[in-house]
């Protein structure tokens, strides 16, 4: 799997950049292009997207995005997006929730009610998701 990695690396021919060079944890491989950051209303309805280069985290992509986002606004993501420091600066600054999936490792523990709420929601994204690459 390694070999097709990186000969799929090789064959890039748009961005070849170190910048540009990002690591899927879920698919365990590396890959040249772009992330693209997705806000959806609570229905699945996107209304906003934010574009970064593939080795960017995406916590600090959320972090670039949190004072375009309306106070008050609820926002879910997988554990990829956790960070403690932009949580505690979004809800004490910018009246934004993030409710991020947490690792069981994480300091900060959910309830079931809250593991529960967030699963539902990142179903949702996950599929509008799926929608769009579909298209």
């Amino acid at each position: 799997m390694q070999y097709v990695t990186i000969l799929r690396i090789l064959n890039c021919k748009i961005v070849k950049d170190k910048k540009w060079r990002g690591y899927t944890a879920s698919m365990r491989n590396y890959f040249y292009g772009v992330k693209v950051q997705l806000v959806t209303t609570k229905d699945g309805i996107p209304i906003a997207f934010h574009f970064t280069p593939g080795k960017t985290a995406d916590a600090k992509a959320l972090g670039k995005m949190i004072n375009k986002l309306p106070a008050e606004a609820s926002i879910y993501g997988d554990s990829a997006y956790l960070d403690y420091g932009l949580e505690d600066f979004a809800r004490e600054q910018k009246c934004i929730f993030l409710k991020i999936q947490k690792k069981s490792n994480s300091k900060r523990i959910d309830t079931l009610e809250q593991k529960k709420e967030k699963l539902k929601m990142r179903k949702r994204i996950e599929t509008t998701i799926s929608d769009i690459k579909k298209r």
